[in-house]
């Protein structure tokens, strides 16, 4: 591959900037102010299920967020959608798992 391609492919890459991505998690954390997992209101936080690094056409598309509390990095976000480590790691089952806790919470009336 020649040098002029690489950057002509390199730039038809579209990826949303950071404003793009703010106003997007801003109207889902408005419908969804809940954490998926827990259910509380607090520090929530809007989590992309597949990540931006692994396919930033979908950074902005509200079905791949999740609302997930971020309570001083001991929440839901860090444990259940990071296995407790932000830089190598995230669950793409979080949705699957955040539906069955709600089922059982539910079951319990909790």
């Amino acid at each position: 591959m020649n040098i002029e391609r690489f950057f002509i492919n390199l730039t038809a890459v579209s990826v949303p900037t950071q404003w793009q991505m703010t106003k997007a998690k801003r109207a889902y954390k408005k419908t969804h102010p809940f954490c998926a997992v827990c259910g509380t209101t607090k520090d929530i936080e809007i989590h992309h299920i597949v990540p931006v690094h692994v396919d930033s056409s979908k950074a902005c598309d509200p079905e791949n967020f999740i609302s997930l509390c971020d309570w001083r990095n001991h929440g839901c976000h860090y444990i259940w959608g990071h296995f407790r480590n932000f830089r190598s790691k995230w669950n793409p089952d979080i949705v699957e798992f955040a539906e069955g806790v709600e089922t059982l919470r539910n079951s319990f009336n909790v």
